[in-house]
């Protein structure tokens, strides 16, 4: 029994060391991997539809590529609360509607380094408008 319980706690006080060590700057860049930061693509098109999810805020965004066909692209907002939290702060009322479905929006941001995925981190997202969300960090 006494070998039992020494190993659990080994086995524990490995476990939480691991979770734990962990340096921040991994944990910070995790949800930038897989674009290409030194470029920025701009969109103007539609938002057709808009996703708030706990981990990411995505919106669905038709618009034409330089010979005028639209493309479908998945643009990545920062997680749901950063997105409320700085909305909220800049006087935003009703969060999700600053993001409504519609035509016009101009959207920047970093692409995919998969140029075929039609994928984007924006930096920024401005309404037809003229109302911007910039990208905090």
């Amino acid at each position: 029994a006494w070998n039992t319980v020494v190993g659990m706690v080994v086995c524990l006080a490995v476990g939480v060391y691991s979770l734990t060590s962990a340096p921040t700057s991994v944990a910070q860049d995790a949800g930038k991997a897989g674009y290409n930061l030194g470029a920025i693509t701009a969109l103007q098109g539609e938002v057709q539809m808009v996703q708030f999810r706990s981990a990411e805020v995505t919106l669905r965004v038709s618009a034409p590529d330089q010979s005028g066909k639209p493309q479908e692209w998945l643009v990545v907002l920062q997680g749901s609360n950063e997105v409320v939290e700085a909305l909220k702060a800049a006087g935003v009322e009703h969060p999700a509607a600053f993001f409504a479905p519609g035509k016009g929006y101009l959207i920047s941001g970093s692409p995919s380094l998969d140029p075929n995925e039609h994928r984007l981190l924006a930096w920024t997202v401005t309404r037809p408008d003229g109302a911007v969300w910039r990208r905090f960090e």
